[in-house]
């Protein structure tokens, strides 16, 4: 008869997460020690990388980094043939992610399960041995002293006296930003972080997929592992759309002349300005009735925004365009793209991971099963979820009305971003769609319940005109963290034309046009 020697095998992929954390990473390396066992390890070489780890931050508070290969050249010496060889392949395959983000409580959380299983492993071989020798009173003895490993964060504090607590808890606000957008948009709707569900809300067909697959996109330049769940197009679809983003080119068959949005102003589009540094001298328009398309404007009308940097009170923001020659989307573009991609980029390029699945097919179980094999079978911890959109998932178990089900999805999507230390970010329907109404608060299709669920949710908004004009308005809907104005809006250039919904922004301000006498 076969006799199990562990309660639980051990898993060398969170012992290689954990190498890797007390390497590159110095607030998992600090927190890692009270929990830390030597005889949960199963590399021969572990023990050594956790003594360097543990003495370096001990000499200098913080992690080794790549100084990791200084240590390793200076003790190579000493160091058996087998277990120097190790080490040194060990190094090489982290070279990638001594720059990268890396996913600190989600590691934690992982290497306290995996000392805890070992510790009860080795809790178990202990009493079996003691039974079959028939000592009862040891085998008792070594169950009473038995002691969870278990970090210190999980124990209460006082937050009035603990000042080390207290100072944490701003530390870690600040450590688990993930993405914010530039410009005056950023300064609306603040950071993304860890363990937060964000929402986009707008009507059907504004363009939600694609500022999604922006906050992929540039959240994966900034190093973060995304997964990308599309249950609204296909796989190819979104890589068209994101190669149509980092090229800046347009369709197969819409080269050519481009109308590219740029900042104006509203007082030199009427002829109201007084600025002697104003660049234009032609009056588009009275302000009365329609503003004129681009091909019928005044001969020599130039937008002006002379105001935009040096004098915010005087610049009322408006938009006109400026016309490009692009070519449309082809291989040598997108090749030539990903070549300086590469060289700009490299070691320091995120994970993006695309998965599209048909509407109505995953549910949040499923996503999680999908983001624990990707970390089981490729190593990638995931720092952002985003679902397209969270509305059209399965709903797990039976409701009585379809909105109760929906809003289970979205407190599943707030579990997800906290079990697994990420942050999520979904989409909603308006429904404003046939009103033209801006979106507010409760103007979430369903359940209102969806945005209370939600950290922080913004809403994008277009109108025909504002279409024409080749802008978003967007304003909060909720965020949980700070105070907000729901009037405040952000005016967003955008041109869809060449993949980009986020050109600039400013926030906007109304501009009342003197009545004629």
């Amino acid at each position: 008869m076969s006799i199990v020697k562990r309660l639980a095998p051990v898993d060398s992929r969170i012992e290689r997460q954990i190498l890797t954390g007390i390497i590159v990473n110095s607030t998992f390396n600090q927190c890692i020690w009270p929990i830390w066992r030597d005889d949960a390890l199963q590399f021969p070489y572990s023990k050594r990388i956790g003594q360097w780890c543990r003495e370096y931050h001990e000499k200098y508070d913080q992690a080794p980094g790549k100084h990791i290969q200084d240590i390793f050249l200076n003790e190579s010496t000493s160091l058996q043939p087998a277990d120097a060889e190790g080490i040194k392949e060990f190094l090489a395959s982290i070279s990638d992610e001594y720059e990268g983000e890396f996913n600190v409580d989600y590691a934690l959380d992982n290497a306290e399960k995996h000392f805890r299983l070992a510790a009860l492993s080795n809790l178990q071989e202990k009493i079996k041995g003691h039974l079959q020798s028939g000592d009862v009173e040891t085998a008792e003895s070594a169950v009473s002293q038995y002691i969870r490993p278990a970090r210190p964060e999980g124990k209460g504090c006082n937050p009035l006296s603990d000042i080390d607590a207290i100072l944490h808890a701003f530390q870690v606000q600040e450590s688990n930003v993930l993405f914010q957008f530039p410009e005056a948009l950023g300064k609306l709707v603040g950071p993304i972080s860890r363990g937060e569900l964000a929402a986009v809300v707008g009507a059907s067909g504004i363009g939600k997929t694609w500022w999604m697959i922006m906050v992929a996109v540039n959240a994966a330049l900034r190093g973060l592992n995304v997964t990308f769940f599309s249950y609204e197009m296909p796989q190819a679809q979104i890589i068209r759309r994101i190669q149509q983003m980092i090229t800046g080119a347009p369709t197969v068959g819409a080269g050519g002349r481009i109308l590219v949005p740029v900042w104006d102003c509203s007082k030199n589009q009427i002829g109201d300005c007084k600025n002697g540094n104003r660049i234009n001298k032609v009056t588009l328009w009275t302000g009365k009735g329609e503003r004129p398309h681009f091909d019928y404007a005044p001969n020599g009308y130039m937008p002006c925004s002379e105001c935009r940097m040096f004098n915010k009170k005087a610049w009322f923001p408006d938009s006109w365009y400026e016309v490009e020659n692009r070519d449309e989307i082809s291989e040598p573009i997108m090749i030539a793209k990903h070549k300086a991609l590469m060289t700009s980029y490299g070691n320091r390029l995120g994970d993006l991971h695309i998965m599209a699945a048909p509407s109505g097919q995953m549910s949040v179980k499923d996503i999680k099963s999908y983001l624990k094999n990707r970390e089981y079978y490729d190593g990638i911890i995931t720092d952002l979820v985003i679902t397209d959109s969270a509305d059209k998932m399965r709903v797990d178990g039976k409701y009585s009305e379809h909105r109760h089900g929906l809003f289970s999805i979205w407190t599943q999507h707030k579990a997800l971003a906290e079990e697994f230390h990420c942050g999520v970010l979904t989409a909603s329907h308006s429904n404003t769609g046939r009103t033209g109404k801006r979106i507010k608060q409760g103007d979430v299709s369903e359940d209102i319940r969806k945005i209370n669920e939600s950290d922080i949710a913004w809403a994008i908004n277009q109108t025909p005109e504002d279409k024409f004009k080749g802008r978003y308005l967007v304003n909060m809907m909720k965020i949980r963290e700070k105070e907000f104005n729901p009037n405040d809006s952000v005016m967003v250039l955008s041109a869809l034309s060449i993949g980009k919904p986020y050109l600039s922004s400013a926030f906007e301000k109304h501009f009342k046009i003197k009545e004629e006498k």
